[in-house]
């Protein structure tokens, strides 16, 4: 009782605490910044955009979707007026274009809320380690997206992606159950009416698993019997809850693209000189990071990689030979970070530790800035959100990745500029030197062979 009257005393006091908003593929998650877990979740009605679905959208139509669903999250879930509250909002790096600005339009238009920033990609799950530097992986409902944070400047050239998620185990379970009734009708599968989507995903939280070094093997692992609606029952035998993940998520795509691949095509595209620190701290979050021993396989599967390419000459470059000194190295080496919040919340409670920070003011969109740019006529909106976000993350004291990066060469070249200037007096102090040693070695010559008179 006396914590929850705490809480609302928080919310309610002089200093009202942001509303953090998470765009998730598959659900929406709000709450307020400073608390550890988001109040409401809801289905997402547009997708979230990293995952294709809110891509075919025009900005009208994210309109009248979201005008309606932020509405009721704040007047049944948050409870709180819009306009006394800033808000922070997270999306995937891959968002199209209309959904972002169908999302300032109705937060600053309809709600009125006093300003709004913007979080790109999975960085901000980053906060719940207290470390500036690692690896975020986000496996979504359609898609994974991992992307490195170096010293508190997301690396935008990392960013990687694969369409390899939890509908991705949802379809191989689907395949997987088909064939076992084929079989058990013998080669006919008996006009059973097939599982739906929410079945398919209730069969993939509830039964699936990822064997770690081959343990439990099929045969260790006893069947799942589950009920749903209609007194169906839907029996999952071993070899399906133990395999349906595994080869979904490990054994690779078509393309030969997997959750390790991923991580390492990351890790690639990162500087040399940080991958060490990189991958010492590598954070899997999303709904597909619930899968149980999913976050020990994808370090045994990324060490698997990097220790058959430590046996091919150095310098190879046939597979991951050069992760080997990152992955492989001593001191240090891969390490998949646990914390204790559950994975499908770290983007929204990395936000919210960011968000109860301060200095989010600074670096946001204010309702007159977005009018003032976007017009009476309705153009220039693009351009004013462009200018307004704050694409990148800072994990320590804020800042975009952009000024962090420009700061960064300012810097860098202020240094050689000195290094070349002391080079140079070096340079001519020692061609002086040079001088005045030949200049006394001729006079020295002179005076030893000159006859005396």
């Amino acid at each position: 009782m006396a914590a929850s009257a705490r809480m609302v005393s928080s919310r309610s006091g002089p200093k009202k605490h942001p509303v953090v908003i998470d765009l998730g593929s598959a659900f929406i998650r709000c709450g307020f910044a400073g608390e550890p877990r988001p109040i409401h979740v809801v289905p997402s009605p547009i997708g979230g955009g990293g995952d294709g679905e809110g891509s075919a959208r025009t900005e009208q139509e994210c309109v009248e979707v979201l005008t309606g669903v932020l509405q009721r999250l704040y007047t049944e879930s948050l409870q709180c007026r819009p306009r006394e509250r800033r808000v922070v909002v997270c999306e995937s790096m891959v968002s199209p274009r209309p959904l972002r600005e169908a999302v300032a339009y109705v937060l600053f238009r309809y709600l009125q809320v006093p300003s709004l920033h913007m979080c790109a990609g999975p960085a901000p799950a980053l906060f719940c380690t207290g470390a500036d530097t690692g690896m975020v992986l986000d496996i979504g409902r359609s898609e994974a997206h991992v992307v490195a944070v170096y010293r508190g400047a997301t690396l935008t050239s990392s960013y990687a992606g694969v369409p390899l998620g939890c509908r991705a185990v949802q379809e191989r379970v689907r395949e997987l159950l088909v064939e076992e009734k084929e079989q058990a009708a013998g080669g006919d599968g008996g006009g059973a009416r097939p599982l739906t989507s929410r079945e398919l995903e209730d069969v993939t939280v509830r039964a699936c698993l990822v064997p770690v070094g081959g343990v439990p093997s099929p045969d260790q692992v006893s069947p799942m019997e589950l009920m749903f609606a209609g007194h169906r029952r839907v029996v999952v035998s071993g070899a399906t809850r133990t395999t349906a993940a595994e080869q979904a998520l490990f054994e690779g795509d078509e393309e030969g693209r997997s959750l390790a691949t991923l991580v390492l095509d990351c890790l690639k595209r990162c500087p040399r000189d940080c991958r060490r620190a990189l991958v010492q701290n590598v954070l899997v979050a999303g709904g597909g990071a619930l899968l149980p021993g999913l976050p020990a396989r994808l370090a045994q599967e990324i060490e698997a990689l990097a220790t058959a390419a430590a046996a091919q000459p150095l310098g190879s470059s046939e597979g991951y030979s050069w992760a080997r000194a990152a992955v492989c190295g001593d001191p240090g080496g891969l390490c998949v970070v646990r914390v204790p919040v559950r994975r499908d919340n770290l983007v929204w409670t990395g936000a919210s530790i960011m968000a109860s920070l301060g200095g989010i003011a600074d670096r946001s969109l204010t309702c007159e800035q977005y009018l003032a740019r976007r017009g009476e006529g309705g153009g220039g909106v693009v351009a004013g959100l462009d200018v307004g976000f704050v694409r990148g993350l800072a994990v320590r004291g804020g800042g975009c990745c952009r000024g962090r990066c420009t700061q960064q060469q300012g810097f860098r070249l202020v240094r050689v500029f000195l290094a070349g200037i002391r080079f140079l007096s070096f340079f001519r102090m020692l061609t002086v030197a040079t001088k005045v040693w030949h200049w006394a070695a001729q006079a020295k010559t002179l005076l030893l062979f000159t006859p005396a008179t």
